[in-house]
């Protein structure tokens, strides 16, 4: 199953894309027609790996409240 999510917001994928990289989440990139970011959920996913992208998109939400 994949999650999917910031859809079509190409202005902000790249920024995110980075800002998740350097907190080691990788691999979330959307493939090239759809856009956005997807998460994998398959193959046994540990619970802690999801509350670590939760964790990276409410830091990235912070972020770009108080940088606007």
């Amino acid at each position: 199953m994949n999650v999917t999510f910031l859809p079509n917001n190409p202005e902000h994928e790249q920024e995110f894309l980075d800002f998740a990289a350097e907190r080691k989440v990788v691999g979330i990139k959307q493939f090239a027609d759809y856009g956005g970011f997807r998460a994998s959920l398959y193959n046994a996913l540990p619970i802690e790996s999801v509350k670590t992208l939760i964790a990276v998109m409410q830091e990235y939400e912070n972020y770009k409240k108080l940088n606007a």
